[in-house]
């Protein structure tokens, strides 16, 4: 440093601490004497304030918020207020968990002031959707976010399929109302599965809503024909449909009524590692149509869902195992003419024809990832009662099958997969035949008629479809009532 710089510096100190006998002392920068002292410093004007912070929006106030000065921070209370000190000018910031962050000058005069707050903008979600592409040449993927968004399904997200290209409903009021004719295919012909276990049938009777609750779904494919290899032994359609798997974290459920049915769900966490899920619905328009001249019995079906579920990686989808219990079931008793059709004494005489079929399932099923390979089992016991009778004539059958799973896909890479696995069922059939009286007598464990092991898809079997087609017809003349002819 030169000396006049050192000289500068010093004098700096002088001017602001004044000469140290009281008299002269030197400016820094000038040679010029003055006399009384230090020069006077300007002062810095400081205002008080009132500030009330509020919601743009509401209008109401926001407490808790941060106000930043210079000095320091102030926060609201309860009702938005603030009261503060603050220099002419100064800069002020505004903050709030939620809001967006506003800086502002503090005003030239004291008193009140108001701050609106807005509220800041969601962060922005896109969603992208595209075809998952299928090794197969037809199929209809549907979701249950596509299939609850979609009109006319009344809120079940299976009846979507009766709306599907190439997908026709049985006829009304046969044993096999309700099934489905997947491109002219026999409903017989065609499989219907829940989470890899074949059911006897889909929906319940005359198609008013599916077994399987919309809420309980996560998927359902379609397969017209042309599938592959893992959905073999059928000539018809493939309809696939997957349940919904997912930890909960709390308990939860709901409740739905409609003009048909009612019914309800509930899940629950148990831990950390399982979840107990279950749901029912009942059909109540029997409790309600009593003096129906056709139906004597109102249709009434019901179906059931429990499922322990278990996943030991704290909820994750990568390992997960389940205990399902599932049932269905759907019966009616109506005469076997038109009753606006016949007259008085045809109506007396006119015969009933009382219809009833029901399953359950039990079912053991795992989802497992190990490396880059993905398993897939199931292990289910399905009992399947079906049976028809009318004042002359009876037939009951039930069937019992075990089924057995198991399904594995290799993804070395995005580009190349393979799948191999195993199917196979044992099943068992008992039919008993004859006057609804003898057979309210006979022992289950001798059936009259005989017992019988005989493959089986869905729908009714052909004795009954043909018991069902005498007791419906065909009528004595124009206006004649249909008789059934005996066992």
């Amino acid at each position: 440093m030169t000396p006049w710089l050192v000289i500068l510096a010093v004098g700096g100190v002088w001017a602001g601490t004044g000469a140290p006998d009281g008299g002269v002392s030197t400016t820094a920068g000038s040679g010029e004497g003055v006399t009384g002292g230090p020069p006077p410093v300007p002062s810095i004007a400081t205002v008080e304030l009132q500030g009330r912070v509020v919601d743009a929006a509401t209008r109401t106030p926001i407490p808790g918020v941060a106000i930043v000065t210079p000095t320091g921070e102030v926060v609201t209370d309860a009702e938005g207020r603030a009261a503060l000190r603050v220099t002419m000018g100064s800069t002020l910031v505004v903050r709030a968990p939620g809001y967006v962050e506003v800086t502002l000058l503090a005003p030239g005069t004291g008193g009140d002031w108001n701050v609106a707050l807005v509220l800041e903008a969601l962060p922005l979600e896109v969603v992208v959707e595209a075809r998952r592409d299928l090794p197969v040449v037809s199929v209809q993927l549907l979701d249950r976010e596509r299939v609850e968004e979609t009109p006319g399904t009344f809120g079940d997200a299976v009846r979507l399929v009766q709306a599907l290209p190439g997908v026709a409903q049985t006829q009304e009021f046969s044993p096999r109302a309700g099934t489905l004719s997947v491109r002219a295919a026999e409903p017989a012909e065609s499989r219907f599965l829940l989470d890899d276990i074949e059911l006897p049938y889909l929906y319940h009777f005359n198609g008013y809503s599916s077994v399987l609750p919309t809420r309980l779904l996560d998927e359902l494919t379609l397969y017209p024909s042309t599938f592959d290899a893992r959905w073999g032994d059928s000539i018809g359609g493939i309809v696939d449909t997957t349940s919904r798997w997912d930890h909960a974290s709390e308990a939860g459920g709901s409740v739905n009524v409609n003009l048909i049915m009612a019914g309800a769900d509930v899940r629950v966490p148990v831990g950390k590692k399982w979840t107990v899920r279950a749901g029912g619905r009942r059909s109540y328009l029997d409790k309600m149509q009593r003096d129906d001249e056709q139906y004597t019995l109102f249709p009434v079906f019901w179906d059931t869902f429990a499922r322990v579920e278990y996943a030991p990686d704290a909820g994750a989808s990568d390992r997960r195992w389940g205990l399902l219990a599932f049932g269905a079931g759907d019966r009616y008793t109506r005469t076997t003419g038109e009753p606006e059709l016949l007259d008085g004494w045809e109506q007396a005489s006119d015969p009933s024809f009382s219809f009833d079929q029901h399953y359950q399932v039990l079912a053991l099923v795992h989802h497992e990832r190990v490396g880059r390979t993905v398993l897939d089992g199931v292990v289910a016991y399905v009992d399947y009662h079906v049976g028809g009778s009318t004042t002359e004539a009876s037939e009951q059958t039930r069937e019992r099958t075990v089924q057995l799973r198991e399904e594995a896909v290799w993804a070395p890479s995005d580009t190349f997969s393979a799948s191999y696995g195993i199917e196979g069922a044992r099943e068992g059939r008992e039919r008993r035949r004859g006057h609804p009286a003898r057979l309210a007598g006979a022992r289950a464990g001798s059936p009259p008629g005989g017992s019988g092991r005989e493959r089986r898809r869905s729908g009714a079997p052909a004795p009954l479809r043909r018991l069902a087609r005498r007791a419906l017809g065909p009528r004595d003349g124009a206006g004649g009532s249909g008789r059934a002819s005996g066992p």
